[in-house]
């Protein structure tokens, strides 16, 4: 027993002193242990910010180019619907200028979130009915037990095409449209109890009863969670006159019942969009037609998505004319990793910090292709680009994060964030050069396999 006890501690002596040279390397500066210190009880990123960038702010605030018609910022709160705001905000400044409503009005993304959630929830029940004999651990069974708030371009397209559209004021915001974290857990929760009833089919049961059930079942839930759907409503705005001088405002307005479908019909002006990439993986090239993974759609019955491959200098090219014909520019971009932007200031550069100041290999030294291959980097916000200046090489951004952050909600990006950390853009086809055109009303030369993230 002794024998045993002391081979124990000699085997933990031995791992002291494998411990130990590491322990006295990082003990024997004192800046180590004054940054360490500090670090403690502060955040990281006040060491190493970029001041000089800070100082340029005041010159940067000012654009050279900007659409006319301002709006109000939105905010997507605890969510995930940044695609919803800045997918729908050419729209949305298309009705406000077309009927003169005030900068305020708002399409309601309660509404497209109640059919994204239903429709997600209806998609993978059919997808883990058609993998119903593949294992639980197959790749394609990745993703189809959960359900998040994130989209694409497509997402909204599919949802307004067969749902329409409604402003806010009709479909309202919720507790739970604005933090989504406990609905999404109790959809989840039916989600996955059906897929377990869909995989314990025989062969020869119809599925049929059990898809409409559950999808009865959602559409209860959703509604306990943000209200039932209105079927009509009535949409009212000033009919436009030639003003008359009188001691008193008189208006004439109009007024229609409308359903979602027949007022996004009839009411929103709306066009096709093109999305370009910037997809820089060296096997593929520029100028070419790609399909995304068609694994990751909200509605069933949608087609795979499409993309315009384009070197970035062009998707900035894109960006400036659109926003010449008065168009806000849906831009998909990475904001996850912190150490580009600031969230009070609004700033995107991909130098606002420098980490390598607390540490050399902090310092990135991957290109942008490379950091997607090693999950460094990938998009996963969307804002909108609503103008840029041509001697400060720098864009206006409209976030979906509230007043209360950048100058009201709005922000500046540099060039160089957008040459590194924007992905892809949405663009009115019509703006699109005639051999893009050609493009993308051609053949596809690559399709997505698993994700969208060109790796």
């Amino acid at each position: 027993m002794s024998k045993r006890s002391n081979d124990s501690n000699d085997s933990n002596d031995s791992n002291d002193s494998n411990e130990e040279p590491c322990f006295k390397r990082f003990r024997v500066g004192s800046k180590d242990h004054i940054l360490q210190q500090s670090m403690m009880s502060s955040y990281p990123q006040i060491y190493y910010l970029n001041n000089e960038i800070v100082r340029d702010l005041p010159i940067m605030q000012h654009f050279s180019h900007e659409i006319k018609t301002h709006i109000d910022i939105t905010n997507q709160h605890q969510t995930g619907r940044c695609w919803m705001f800045a997918l729908l905000e050419p729209m949305r400044v298309a009705t406000i200028k077309k009927y003169g409503l005030h900068n305020s009005f708002k399409f309601s993304t309660s509404w497209l979130a109640f059919w994204d959630k239903f429709e997600k929830i209806r998609t993978n029940i059919r997808l883990a009915y058609d993998y119903r004999k593949k294992s639980l651990h197959h790749r394609k069974m990745k993703n189809i037990f959960y359900i998040t708030d994130g989209g694409l371009h497509d997402y909204l397209e599919t949802l307004i095409k067969k749902y329409g559209l409604v402003p806010k004021l009709v479909f309202g915001e919720t507790l739970h449209s604005k933090n989504t974290s406990y609905m999404n857990k109790e959809l989840q929760s039916l989600l996955v109890n059906v897929i377990y009833k869909v995989r314990e089919l025989d062969d020869d049961e119809d599925p049929s009863e059990l898809f409409k059930k559950s999808e009865d079942n959602v559409f209860k839930l959703l509604s306990y969670f943000l209200g039932t759907p209105p079927a009509n409503f009535t949409f009212r705005y000033e009919k436009k006159e030639a003003k008359i001088e009188t001691t008193v405002t008189v208006k004439k307005f109009i007024d229609n019942i409308y359903t979602p479908k027949t007022f996004y019909k009839d009411m929103v002006p709306h066009a096709k969009s093109i999305f370009i990439i910037n997809d820089t993986n060296p096997k593929r090239s520029y100028n070419q037609k790609h399909l995304g993974c068609h694994h990751h759609r909200n509605v069933y019955e949608a087609p795979p998505r499409e993309y315009l491959n384009l070197d970035i200098s062009e998707l900035k090219t894109y960006i400036k004319k659109s926003i010449n014909a008065g168009v806000p520019v849906p831009i998909f971009c990475d904001v996850d990793a912190g150490n580009y932007y600031n969230n009070k200031l609004g700033v995107l550069h991909p130098k606002m910090y420098n980490p390598a100041l607390l540490l050399p290999e902090l310092k990135n030294t991957m290109n942008k292709h490379e950091r997607c291959l090693y999950t460094n980097s990938r998009p996963n916000h969307i804002m909108s680009c609503t103008g840029y200046d041509e001697t400060t090489k720098t864009w206006k951004i409209n976030n979906s994060w509230g007043p209360s952050t950048g100058n009201g909600g709005c922000w500046i990006a540099y060039d160089s964030w957008i040459n590194e950390y924007v992905y892809y853009i949405g663009i009115n086809k019509d703006l699109l050069d005639d051999s893009h055109k050609n493009i993308i009303d051609g053949p596809s030369t690559y399709s997505y396999k698993w994700s969208d993230t060109f790796i």
